[in-house]
């Protein structure tokens, strides 16, 4: 592990977003739940995050929120921020800043099979915007949350993959 142990995590949210309920996956408020697992995550496994990361945040087949396919994160540099945002020191200890993007299950296998640059390169070439877009098609299989069936299990599945490589879920007592 590097010098940068702090990392604050962030997403990019519509301006038009209506936020509701206590941020569970089935109201508006799943961007931040996400964001709250997530940190969860890293402490009950004991690791850290670091850019080209990517964590399953359901079961195979299912998505994180209804009405919308996001079934996973990739953990990226902040895309919208100047070079100089990621310069912030805590007690003289570097902090990072990851951008959480969410992905679908086909774009997760697609990063696993052929890497990060491959995703990369198809969020670059589909012109993929930075900003959460819950409706947005599958950028892979061209599917939109519409066409599919929408099955919500929240946050047990976790599995975090670098690589073909899996973290099981953190045991509940």
């Amino acid at each position: 592990m590097d010098d940068r142990r702090y990392t604050e995590l962030l997403l990019y949210l519509p301006p038009s977003w209506q936020p509701s309920g206590d941020a569970s996956p089935e109201d508006g408020l799943w961007p931040a739940g996400l964001l709250k697992h997530l940190g969860r995550f890293i402490h009950e496994q004991q690791t850290y995050f670091q850019a080209g990361d990517s964590v399953a945040v359901a079961e195979p087949g299912e998505t994180y929120a209804p009405g919308t396919l996001v079934a996973g994160a990739l953990l990226l540099p902040p895309s919208l921020e100047e070079p100089e945002f990621d310069r912030l020191l805590i007690c003289g200890i570097p902090c990072r800043f990851l951008w959480v993007h969410p992905i679908t299950e086909a774009e997760m296998k697609l990063k696993l099979e052929h890497g990060t640059d491959a995703l990369i390169e198809l969020m670059n070439q589909r012109a993929l915007s930075p900003v959460i877009d819950p409706h947005r098609a599958c950028l892979v299989t061209e599917r939109a949350p519409s066409d599919v069936r929408q099955l919500t299990r929240g946050l047990g599945g976790w599995r975090r993959r670098r690589g073909a490589g899996e973290v099981p879920p953190p045991r509940r007592p």
